[in-house]
């Protein structure tokens, strides 16, 4: 018999050991990240291949011939993968300890752990006072989110339209136009290898769009942001080719499928049947997911994407363009775009805009590829790649190899001249660095406690305070922090400089390229900055906060490895030292990468929107 010690456990907001009593976070369960979706892809996709009511689950999201299941998956797959894998690695945690009882404080996880525990018979405690807190304040929060949603969608959405419509007053013409759609995200600076210099454009897009005539291209701006960036709108607006929001082409007409589908949607998950295929391992996942599930019926989701594809549908009757290139094609609103192109036989173009992992939720189907184009998922016609390993790695993710296109990666065409051509004096001046110092560049990766995206990690901010600990103040060193894009905040990292009293240390969302350039060292934990890095010929450093493997790096033997405790160290040895070996590894490891030197993109370009591709490519 499994006798119980006297071990306790406590579920709080701290993570630490005294006597008999363990305290634990919910932050300590989770999975490394680029091993964190491997368990939700696996049992989503047993899901897929589910029956309810005779009919395959997928079959129940038919909207026409798209299956709108893909653009709820977007929103699920985040969710599913943080609770499912807190189920796994807890379940786990209280194998392995036996304790004799579980004392539940963070409330958020409540239910859940009441679940387990159950099933392992293992005592559990909370305050039922605290208990009420929460649940009164979820319930408020439930009651208004559905107006307050749709009312924050209506002016992000009239907002963009006048911003728009101030701008100019003429009709844009997309009839035989080449649109470019593309996420506000991917505006920012950007390094024009062929001048040298740092200017506002489109992350990856704007080499593709340098090779093309201006007088065919619309540029349509793509807002995923919940409430709205008009900046990025403004600045588009002002470039040498024709902006317009995407909300331009909606129509205001309510039709009729979408009101029909939206309350089938709602029957749906509603029905017990449906529910209880979200388990894992006997315990039952629905009440936490649930919330997904219903946010999706609100303006900003489903609502959104029907009006979209009904109004896309309808404008390409008359108006087809002549093609759209997608850097985020898995996006729910690019899918959207997918399928209404597809009915009028409208190319559309995939473009890779990052590293692609083995377990990318995004581009990962376990088994079930096949299964999801059956059942309304679209794919782009063409997916422009960086390198053959991207390749490599969808074709075992059951992705057709005549999609997939080897391209280069459009952000480093002409990377030779500008290594060439680069002014490294201009650029220390520019931040002030002395040309005697050794430059530490690292580049975060939004991994830091106020961004919930990727999970509660504070990775980023142990790296920095590291840095600024062993080398802030330090005159033969200068550091420079390099936020993600999406990473607006920083004040984290700006008062661990202050806390210092730091003089030798800044934070710049200026041209990665530029801040590569300038470096004698690059540091991350999980960016395809490193992979720039290696690019432009500088040593780099992973640092690691778990045993996780990362194929991409590890079998290539291109970059060192560094948990934090050793980080010091191993930056003043790299630095020391000249790393012929790695280097050499690195050269190879970007021609298959990047494809640099690259293809001929103009040529491929050409073939793809004449619809003459070669498989070669």
């Amino acid at each position: 018999m499994n006798h119980k010690n006297s071990l306790k456990i406590i579920f709080g907001h701290k993570s630490y050991k005294s006597n008999e009593v363990i305290h634990v976070r919910e932050e300590d369960f989770e999975i490394p990240h680029g091993e964190d979706y491997k368990l939700a892809i696996k049992e989503l996709d047993k899901i897929h291949h589910k029956i309810l009511q005779d009919k395959q689950f997928l079959e129940h999201f038919l909207y026409e011939d798209v299956s709108i299941w893909w653009m709820i998956y977007q929103s699920l797959i985040g969710n599913y993968k943080k609770i499912i894998n807190f189920v796994h690695t807890f379940s786990e945690f209280l194998d392995e300890n036996n304790p004799n009882v579980v004392e539940i404080l963070n409330m958020e996880k409540l239910e859940i752990i009441k679940k387990i525990c159950k099933q392992k018979n293992i005592k559990y405690t909370y305050s039922k006072n605290s208990q009420l807190q929460f649940l009164l304040k979820q319930k408020s929060k439930n009651i208004i989110k559905k107006t307050r949603f749709e009312k924050i969608t209506n002016k992000k959405i009239e907002n963009r339209k006048n911003i728009f419509l101030k701008h100019t007053t003429n009709k844009i013409n997309i009839k035989n136009k080449t649109i470019f759609a593309i996420p506000g995200i991917y505006r920012r600076q950007i390094f024009d290898t062929s001048l040298g210099t740092t200017h506002e454009g489109e992350y990856i897009q704007q080499s593709i769009i340098n090779l093309l005539n201006a007088k065919d291209i619309v540029g349509m701006d793509l807002d995923y942001t919940f409430k709205g960036n008009p900046k990025i709108l403004s600045n588009r607006l002002n470039d040498l080719f024709p902006w317009m929001p995407i909300e331009i082409l909606i129509k205001t007409k309510q039709f009729s499928n979408k009101t029909k589908f939206l309350a089938t949607y709602k029957k749906l998950i509603s029905s017990k049947n449906f529910q209880q295929f979200f388990n894992y391992n006997g315990i039952k996942l629905w009440d936490e997911i649930e919330p997904v599930f219903n946010e999706m019926m609100f303006s900003p989701h489903l609502p959104f994407y029907l009006d979209l594809i009904d109004s896309l549908s309808e404008l390409f009757i008359k108006n087809p363009p002549k093609a759209f290139f997608l850097p985020y094609e898995t996006g729910p609103i690019a899918l959207c775009i997918i399928a209404a192109c597809k009915k009028y036989n409208i190319s559309t173009i995939g473009v890779q805009h990052g590293h692609i992992y083995e377990f990318n939720p995004m581009y990962c189907y376990a088994n079930s590829l096949e299964n999801r184009l059956k059942h309304g998922f679209f794919l782009p016609d063409h997916i422009l790649l960086f390198g053959n390993s991207t390749k490599k790695l969808l074709l075992k993710n059951y992705y057709p190899s005549e999609k997939l296109v080897i391209f280069g990666n459009p952000a480093f065409f002409g990377l030779e001249n500008f290594l060439k051509t680069f002014d490294k004096k201009k650029n220390l001046d520019k931040f002030g660095i002395n040309n005697n110092k050794k430059i530490i560049l690292f580049t975060s990766g939004k991994l830091q406690r106020k961004y919930h995206a990727h999970g509660k990690y504070d990775y980023d901010e142990q790296i920095w305070n590291d840095l600024i600990e062993k080398f802030g103040n330090d005159e033969n060193f200068f550091l420079i922090l390099k936020p993600h894009p999406q990473e607006q905040d920083v004040t984290i990292y700006e008062n661990t400089i202050k806390k210092y009293n730091c003089n030798n240390a800044i934070i710049t969302h200026d041209s990665i390229y530029d801040l590569i350039s300038l470096s004698d060292i690059v540091l991350s934990v999980f960016s395809t900055t490193m992979i720039d890095a290696l690019c432009f010929q500088k040593p780099v450093i992973r640092v690691k906060f778990s045993n996780e493997k990362n194929p991409l790096f590890d079998s290539n033997n291109v970059i060192v490895n560094s948990n934090l405790i050793s980080l010091h160290e191993n930056i003043n040895s790299i630095l020391l030292s000249n790393n012929e070996k790695i280097k050499n590894n690195a050269i190879e490891f970007i021609q298959d990468q990047y494809c640099i030197p690259e293809n001929n993109p103009s040529n491929i370009l050409e073939c793809i929107l004449s619809k003459n591709m070669e498989e070669n490519y």
